[in-house]
C-alpha cells in the first residue's frame, strides 16, 4: 500500500488543492458543519473516515499511524489516534485507504480518552500560495 502512495507523491502541488476540494464536497454531503463557524478563518464539516497518518515523511524515521478523521474545513484536517504526534511535525494525510495525500503540519495533540485528537493544517493548499480552493 505505501509503495503505491510513494509512486503519486510527484504528482504536483495542484493535485493536493483538487483532492482537498474533493474531500471538502464529499464532507459537505454526509457531515454536518460545526457550530463554531464565528472563531474559524474556513467552516469545518464533520467526516468520519479511515486514514492513515505518515509521520516525517522524508525522514529515515518515518512511521505509519492509523487514524480516523473527525472533521475537515479548506486548511486542515482533524484526527483522532492512538499516538501523541509531536506539534510541528511534517506529516502526509491519506484517507479511505487512497492513493494520494496531502502534506500538512500537526497543530496540536491534546489527548483524551482512548488516544489523542490532533488537528492539522495543509500545508500545499493555502490560496497565498498561488493555489485555490475554489476554482
Amino acid at each position: 500500500m505505501l509503495a503505491a502512495k510513494q509512486a503519486s507523491a510527484g504528482r504536483g502541488r495542484g493535485r493536493q488543492a483538487s483532492l482537498v476540494e474533493g474531500w471538502l464536497a464529499e464532507a459537505s454531503k454526509i457531515g454536518r458543519g460545526d457550530n463554531y463557524a464565528g472563531k474559524r478563518r474556513h467552516p469545518r464539516f464533520k467526516w468520519q473516515v479511515p486514514a492513515v497518518i505518515e509521520i516525517d515523511p522524508d525522514s529515515p524515521h518515518r512511521r505509519l499511524v492509523y487514524a480516523t478523521t473527525r472533521d475537515i474545513s479548506e486548511s486542515g484536517i482533524g484526527v483522532k489516534c492512538r499516538d501523541r504526534l509531536p506539534q510541528f511535525t511534517n506529516v502526509r494525510v491519506y484517507v479511505n485507504d487512497g492513493e494520494e495525500y496531502v502534506s500538512a503540519v500537526v497543530r496540536h495533540s491534546t489527548g483524551t480518552l482512548g488516544g489523542f485528537i490532533v488537528g492539522t493544517e495543509f500545508t500545499d493548499t493555502d490560496p497565498s500560495n498561488g493555489l485555490s480552493l475554489s476554482a
